[in-house]
C-alpha cells in the first residue's frame, strides 16, 4: 500500500530524539489521529459518525519523564441526534528506550447535545470504531517511528493487540 511505502521511507530518513526534553517538545501538544494499520472491526455510519479523533500530550512539568495522554473522540448518534465527546485518559512514563509507556486512568463521556439512549451501546460502537489502542491503552508501549513539526508516526504495542502503527498530524 502507497501509505506502507512513504511511511517505510520517512523512518528509514528519520534520526531518533535522543533527549528528554526534546521528546518532550517534539510531542507536546494536539494532534489529529490519521491512519492506523490496526484491524477495525468497523461501524455503521448510518448510527454513529466520529466527527474527530484526537490525541493530546501534556508533558510533566515537574517530573519530565512523566505525562499526560488524552485520546479524545468526538462522536454524533445520528438517529438519536445526540452528541459529545468521549476522552480517553492516560498517565505515560518515558521509559529508557525513549517510549512512552501508558497507563490507562478513566474513560470520561460526556453528552453535548441530548444523551444517548442507551450509554453502554454507545461505548461499545465506539470501542469497534477507533484502533484498540486508541479506546483501550492499557500497558500500552508508544515508541515514536518518526516525528516532525507536523507528522509523528507510532508504532504501538501492548500483550493485547499486539502492533500497530498509526499516524498523527499536528492541529493548527
Amino acid at each position: 500500500e502507497k501509505v506502507d511505502l512513504l511511511v517505510d521511507r520517512l523512518e528509514r530518513a528519520y534520526t531518533p530524539i535522543h533527549t528528554i526534553g526534546f521528546l518532550n517538545l517534539g510531542v507536546a501538544g494536539e494532534w489529529d489521529f490519521r491512519y492506523t494499520t490496526s484491524n477495525l472491526p468497523g461501524h455503521d455510519p448510518r448510527k454513529l459518525r466520529l466527527r474527530s479523533v484526537a490525541q493530546r500530550v501534556a508533558p510533566g512539568e515537574e517530573k519530565v519523564q512523566a505525562g499526560k495522554l488524552t485520546n479524545t473522540i468526538a462522536w454524533e448518534l445520528v438517529e438519536e441526534g445526540a452528541s459529545g465527546t468521549m476522552e480517553i485518559k492516560c498517565d505515560y512514563m518515558v521509559t529508557p528506550k525513549g517510549d512512552l509507556h501508558l497507563d490507562l486512568t478513566e474513560h470520561v463521556l460526556t453528552p453535548v447535545n441530548g444523551s444517548p439512549a442507551d450509554p453502554m451501546q454507545l461505548c461499545g460502537m465506539l470501542q469497534r470504531a477507533v484502533p484498540p489502542e486508541v479506546f483501550m491503552p492499557e500497558e500500552l508501549d508508544v515508541h515514536i517511528t518518526y516525528m516532525d513539526a507536523d507528522i509523528r508516526v507510532v508504532e504501538c504495542t501492548s500483550r493485547k493487540y499486539g502492533t500497530s502503527k498509526n499516524i498523527y498530524s499536528r492541529k493548527v
